[in-house]
């Protein structure tokens, strides 16, 4: 199943792109990539200039999916799904950093992908920042209509995207001589060893989108939030929209537009990518012990996915090491002794025990892991009744005040990174 999506990218963006290497070439789409990484919108101060071609798609407004417009009115239901997200924001902070990470984490192409940019290997703090920032221009007014800032970042993330697949796809060998540890020189000299699958392919994009709707709504409800049908109905809608401007295709795309579409499509993936994860290991171990002999492409890309579960395994375990600083620093008097292991019980509790395991993320000690339990289980750590309080709005801003702040944001007053 779904091999056909594992294979195709972001044919508008991809088609961009490559025109632009055609033109420029691969040292043109290097400092390309670095410029698309500072760009804000028009009219921010301080920025790179971006040539026409480039400014053009990102100043399109993609004609919206057939489904859209087939129940109800699909801004005021993009409106409903603003205002849930607003009135839980800080408890949806603790879901980005507690259950849609690890979740990507646990996908060995996504983490291998984030690992091989550099983007959260030496800089997790600013990669949860730079979630929680991209998620809230998202949801904010106005910014899914054309000019709007949350447009805008969704073309931009399409042509970073794009730009990052060509880097991946090029002849590894013939850039080996490059020295600059710069993003692009990084996947350059990166062989891409997976035979069946394209780097940020389609499944992938589809699977992040769910970590940001349906783990989200999940994660909300398992931590004690009020989540009627109608508000998650149009949750899921807006950001299968979100998803259609991701440039996600259909039909995939319209698996993520109801809860039990969804639901299926996502375990759908885990269950693969936890067999080819299987699989792998298994190819590992035959070779160390000397009872298989692939041929060299099968046992280069057995290495690749064991090494990418490995970047996951890293990923959690600086995820979990700032997330404990960001407590504990940010509520220096409310005992730190509870709240040291609170994150990793909150991971736990949201995700499933089989991905906690494979990321090495352990219980915390039995005593605080009961008390941890308790509070959650019955609401304390989110709300109990309407309007968030509690232990989760604490746990929320502290992820606001130590990782928001110090990402880029994406807005006209934007000043460099």
């Amino acid at each position: 199943m779904l091999v056909t999506e594992r294979n195709e990218g972001d044919r508008p963006a991809d088609d961009v792109i490559e025109a632009y290497v055609r033109d420029h070439g691969i040292d043109g789409l290097e400092d390309l990539l670095a410029d698309l990484f500072h760009w804000r919108m028009p009219g921010a101060p301080v920025q790179p200039q971006l040539p026409a071609e480039i400014l053009g798609f990102l100043d399109e407004d993609p004609a919206p999916p057939a489904w859209f417009t087939g129940a109800g009115d699909p801004w005021q239901r993009i409106a409903n799904a603003r205002q849930l997200y607003q009135r839980s924001r800080r408890t949806a902070m603790v879901v980005l950093g507690c259950a849609s990470l690890p979740y990507c984490y646990a996908h060995g192409e996504i983490a291998g992908a984030l690992i091989m940019s550099g983007r959260l290997a030496s800089q997790v703090r600013r990669r949860l920042g730079e979630t929680a920032n991209f998620v809230h221009t998202v949801m904010g007014g106005d910014a899914l209509q054309k000019g709007g800032a949350g447009l805008l970042w969704i073309r931009k993330v399409r042509l970073i995207h794009a730009a990052m697949r060509a880097l991946l796809l090029e002849d590894y060998a013939r850039h080996q001589h490059r020295d600059d540890e710069s993003v692009a020189n990084v996947l350059l000299k990166r062989r891409w060893v997976y035979r069946d699958r394209q780097p940020i392919n389609q499944v992938e994009m589809a699977y992040v989108l769910l970590t940001f709707s349906l783990v989200v709504v999940d994660g909300w409800k398992a931590l004690g939030i009020t989540v009627s049908d109608e508000e998650q109905s149009d949750y899921l809608f807006a950001w299968a929209f979100i998803g259609h401007l991701m440039g996600i295709q259909e039909p995939l795309l319209s698996r993520c537009t109801t809860r039990a579409r969804a639901e299926a499509l996502f375990a759908e993936i885990i269950a693969s990518q936890r067999a080819r994860q299987q699989q792998a290991e298994r190819l590992v171990d035959e070779i160390a012990r000397g009872q298989r002999l692939p041929d060299e492409t099968e046992a280069a890309e057995a290495v690749e996915i064991v090494g990418a579960i490995e970047s996951g395994r890293l990923l959690t375990a600086a995820l979990l090491v700032l997330l404990r600083k960001s407590v504990l620093d940010n509520q220096p008097d409310a005992a730190p002794w509870f709240n040291k292991t609170l994150a990793q019980s909150v991971i736990r509790w949201l995700v499933d025990t089989q991905t906690a395991e494979q990321l090495w993320v352990d219980p915390a000690p039995v005593v605080r892991s009961v008390l941890h339990q308790l509070l959650i289980g019955v609401g304390g750590i989110a709300r109990l009744g309407r309007g968030e309080s509690g232990l989760c709005t604490d746990f929320g801003r502290s992820i606001e005040q130590s990782f928001c702040g110090q990402a880029p944001r994406f807005s006209a007053a934007a000043r460099g990174d």
